[in-house]
């Protein structure tokens, strides 16, 4: 494996011992599972070097790509004299040397693997359009942000996994649009609320479970149970149901 990888299977063990109070194992035994929020990046061999090139936009059939390091020598490339006599000559020629660059890491960056459009961040795997963040695997649109794990649209947020719309945001699990809000399990559109598991639609509250409110040390003695559960079913089956899963029946 490589460094970016050894370092963000360090990480996400950390992540899942906050989460579940427990390592669930091997980061790679959770690809599939993780990747299933932000849209899949793109691979594809550069004309130049053949080695594998990665895309956060769908570009069309039968372009030349090439990786973003690769820059140097793809400036050296110019037009012919004789292809600068008209439009379609120009035209023409110009589509010869045109190139897609991919796996593009700017800025600050550096440990980035495997993603495209990360600017300013670290430790990035399998993931695009990421800002100023750290320890980011299989994600998409992040800002100022770490130790994210399967997130899309992630803005000021630590230690998530499978969360999607979050801003301001800690220790969440296979949650969607919640803002200023802390240690939730599969909760949808919460504002300013903490240790709530299965709820919806809440705004300033604490200590709920399917919406209903707990006097906390009842809530923290289910909540253990509920992620002792939670964490066998992830840890045997690698993968666990979603929102649209709940909502659908599953």
């Amino acid at each position: 494996m490589s460094e970016p990888y050894d370092t963000l299977d360090k990480e996400w063990k950390q992540a899942c011992q906050i989460l579940f109070m427990r390592e669930l194992g091997p980061l790679k035994d959770y690809a599939s599972f993780l990747s299933r929020y932000p849209d899949s990046l793109r691979k594809e061999k550069s004309a130049l070097s053949k080695q594998d090139a990665y895309f956060s936009s769908q570009y069309a059939k039968g372009s030349k790509f090439a990786l973003f390091d690769e820059k140097t020598e793809l400036g050296r490339m110019k037009l012919p004299i004789s292809a600068l006599n008209d439009i379609d000559s120009i035209r023409q020629a110009v589509g010869e040397i045109a190139y897609y660059a991919g796996s593009k890491v700017l800025g600050n960056s550096s440990h980035c693997e495997a993603s495209d459009n990360v600017i300013d961040s670290f430790f990035v795997l399998h993931s695009h359009e990421i800002l100023t963040s750290a320890y980011v695997a299989y994600s998409e649109l992040t800002i100022n942000s770490k130790h994210l794990f399967g997130c899309s649209s992630i803005g000021d947020s630590q230690f998530c996994v499978k969360a999607c719309e979050f801003s301001g945001a800690a220790r969440i699990f296979e949650s969607v649009n919640a803002y200023d809000s802390r240690d939730l399990y599969y909760c949808y559109y919460c504002r300013n609320c903490a240790d709530c598991i299965f709820s919806f639609n809440q705004h300033s509250k604490h200590n709920l479970i399917g919406n209903v409110q707990m006097e906390k040390s009842k809530y923290m003695e289910m909540k253990t149970e509920l992620l002792c559960q939670l964490g066998d079913d992830l840890q045997g089956r690698k993968t666990a149901l979603s929102l649209a899963d709940l909502a659908g029946g599953a």
